[in-house]
């Protein structure tokens, strides 16, 4: 039994299979060798010869659709026999190929012959002619984009169509257009509100007919904000301390989100009380219409120098005492380091107060312990203590000489310029009525002097005469009218400075003319025209 098998044409190798099929690619005697080996190692080998001829020219191909659509490649490949030497691919008469396979294409629709022909020398053949209809490409135009861009953006359109065609011419909407097969765009919105732009893909087939996609509409979004800050203060940072951040943020912004680690602040600016040394973390995110970003920044916090949250407390009165009732107020103050400091006084009676300028009542005498505690953002805290002592009242016998002194100089302030100047005589009493009170004048003469009790609206001096002299002031501050006594006539006269504002009320609105006096009776009212200062002025007896 056989057990390799081993074949050899012209002394090349060509297979080892028990039997073999082999194509002469040329005429003339080939020497065809088989050798054998046994299942005992024993080799046996056999030769001989084969004349191979030349056979007549055939020729042929296969058509595998006699309908095709325009556009559409078509291979074909031919069927020969007799080594022929030169091919020709005829469609209508136009040679289109020379190689044993062709690939046609039709741009236009209609019916097209094709054949073969070959040749070998002077001897040809051909395959006849076969007939091709070539119909309108089925065309199908479809395109992939997002719906909704930002403005600034680069937007990828992805060409989905189906069929033949030569070109395509994209319309953004916006004016501009490309003819690449699956462009990007970067569309521009510089208004604060979205933008809806139609899309259309424009195609054009092989048979030179136009086709327009199905309109696209794509929101774009205008240009989002961008975050941008800065801090306030330079490095070193260091716990304890406030930090300002200025938002320097540009485009369209609705809302901006700070954030600090845990916390977050949702102002234009922000400020935050620095508590922990490390890598702190400052972001701020701005949100417009056109979407949002984010600006980061890590800042380096140094442990802080310690210092005393409250430095100084302090109250008054210094030597607080009881009164007549029995009790005492007593104000508090706090100095503290920074001013979001909580403040809790323990006044030493069992009260207490969260204010930082405190007040207290006490009702019994004696020392109290006073402690002030004060906690700062960082949770550092300390406290100061007071000794305060409340002294009691003072006794009867130690106030009468304080009334007597006070008596006393009521007494001589009100008798004494009389007992020292004989001349000061009375005079008589002037009562001035206005919209808000009643005010009482004592007028007192004597020659060249006049005195007026304190906060009267009517000022008395003299002349050269004996005549007392009432300047009667508005309520722009200027003299509207003088009051002149006469000792010789012993009568009063109204001289107006300004007629038209003012008059004696009598049945009737009297005017009084500018360098006239008038005669004044008891209870004659004076109007000066203005409403705030209407007066009633009547001699006394």
């Amino acid at each position: 039994m056989y057990t390799s098998f081993t074949w050899a044409i012209d002394g090349q190798i060509l297979g080892n299979q028990e039997s073999l099929r082999h194509v002469f690619g040329n005429t003339g005697t080939h020497e065809v060798a088989l050798r054998v080996v046994d299942s005992t190692g024993h080799a046996t080998q056999s030769v001989t010869t084969v004349k191979v001829g030349v056979s007549d020219l055939l020729c042929d191909f296969e058509l595998p659709a006699s309908i095709i659509e325009a556009g559409q490649q078509l291979k074909l490949s031919s069927q020969v026999s007799g080594l022929p030497q030169e091919y020709f691919w005829k469609v209508n008469g136009k040679i289109v190929g020379t190689n044993a396979e062709v690939v046609l294409a039709f741009d236009k629709t209609g019916d097209y012959e094709v054949w073969l022909e070959i040749k070998r020398g002077k001897a040809k053949a051909d395959s006849g002619k076969k007939l091709i209809f070539v119909s309108e490409p089925n065309v199908q135009l479809a395109f992939e984009c997002p719906t909704t861009t930002t403005s600034g953006r680069s937007t990828p359109f992805v060409n989905k169509s189906v069929g033949p065609m030569l070109s395509f011419v994209w319309q953004f909407g916006d004016g501009q257009v490309s003819t690449n097969y699956s462009p990007s765009h970067c569309f521009t919105n510089e208004t604060r509100v979205a933008q809806d732009l139609p899309v259309i893909l424009r195609a054009r087939t092989v048979t030179g007919k136009t086709l327009d996609s199905t309109p696209v509409s794509v929101r774009v979004l205008p240009f989002p904000p961008k975050a941008a800050f800065r801090v306030l203060k330079t490095p070193p940072y260091k716990v304890g301390m406030d930090l300002q951040f200025t938002n320097l943020s540009t485009g369209w912004i609705d809302s901006q989100l700070w954030s600090f680690d845990a916390n977050t602040q949702t102002g234009k600016h922000a400020e935050v009380t620095l508590k922990n040394a490390g890598l702190m973390r400052a972001c701020l995110v701005v949100t417009g219409p056109g979407g949002s970003t984010t600006n980061e920044q890590k800042l380096l916090v140094e442990p802080g120098s310690s210092s005393l949250v409250v430095s100084e407390a302090k109250y008054t009165p210094h030597r607080p005492r009881l009164q007549r009732d029995g009790t005492v107020t007593v104000m508090f103050k706090a100095v503290v380091a920074s001013p979001n400091a909580s403040v809790r006084w323990d006044f030493g009676d069992g009260a207490t107060s969260d204010k930082l300028l405190a007040s207290h009542t006490y009702h019994v005498a004696g020392t109290y312990t006073v402690r002030v505690t004060a906690r700062d953002a960082l949770e550092q805290e300390n406290s100061l203590t007071l000794t305060l002592n409340v002294l009691p009242p003072l006794p009867w016998w130690c106030i009468l000489p304080l009334y007597a002194l006070i008596a006393f100089v009521i007494w001589a302030l009100l008798i004494v310029p009389l007992l020292l100047n004989p001349f000061v005589l009375p005079h008589k009493i002037a009562i001035l009525r206005s919209s808000n009170a009643y005010q009482l004048h004592q007028l007192a003469k004597r020659r060249r002097f006049a005195w007026v009790w304190p906060h009267s609206t009517i000022k008395i001096g003299t002349n050269q005469t004996d005549d007392i002299r009432l300047n009667i002031n508005g309520g722009s501050g200027r003299t509207l009218a003088v009051i002149k006594r006469n000792f010789a006539s012993q009568d009063y006269r109204l001289f107006p400075l300004e007629p038209d504002r003012v008059k004696l009320l009598e049945k009737y609105l009297a005017v009084i003319p500018a360098g006239e006096g008038r005669l004044l009776r008891d209870g004659d009212q004076i109007c000066l025209g203005d409403e705030t200062f209407s007066w009633t002025f009547q001699t006394g007896k």
